[in-house]
């Protein structure tokens, strides 16, 4: 079994999650105001820029995206303040949700 450092290091740099332009919801696609409808975008880019720049229906989105996907948009520079506080809360919520479920690895 990896160890914990292990998997955060690798939850860093991999890029296992990705969207095309064409399958996102006309929301999200105004708050990536500065790409083509032939892009392929990172998950954590998605919610990066759901949350800064996204209405309700961008933001809701970004809250229902992997935990990969958040937790890499955490380490993203450049966050307004208000919006990296919605993406803290997001991912204080998981982790609660996680804990009552009393999940355990086999």
């Amino acid at each position: 079994m990896p160890s914990k450092a292990t998997v955060y290091n690798y939850m860093k740099k991999s890029v296992v999650h990705q969207y095309d332009w064409d399958v996102l919801s006309p929301s999200v696609q105004c708050a990536m105001y500065n790409l083509d409808s032939s892009a392929v975008i990172p998950g954590h880019q998605a919610v990066f820029y759901a949350l800064n720049y996204g209405d309700v229906a961008a933001i809701s989105f970004a809250a229902g995206c992997p935990w990969i996907d958040l937790y890499q948009a955490d380490k993203v520079p450049g966050w307004r303040p208000k919006s990296h506080a919605l993406l803290k809360a997001i991912i204080a919520d998981r982790k609660q949700y996680v804990k009552s479920q009393r999940l355990t690895l086999a």
